[in-house]
């Protein structure tokens, strides 16, 4: 979609609506040490969403 913007194919409506960035939180028990499989789990998190472009940024 955003090469169809660019080229000036499609036109972007209610920019000045657009919601604010949010951010997302992982809340978990304070421990000495986090589970393998829930700090994999978090990076995997992380690796998804600090991608370039994944909100459409």
């Amino acid at each position: 979609m955003g090469t169809d913007i660019g080229a000036g194919r499609l036109v972007s409506v209610l920019d000045a609506f657009a919601a604010p960035p949010i951010g997302i939180h992982a809340v978990f028990p304070q421990r000495r040490h986090l589970p393998l499989r829930v700090r994999l789990f978090l990076d995997l998190l992380k690796h998804i969403y600090n991608a370039p472009g994944y909100f459409g940024e």
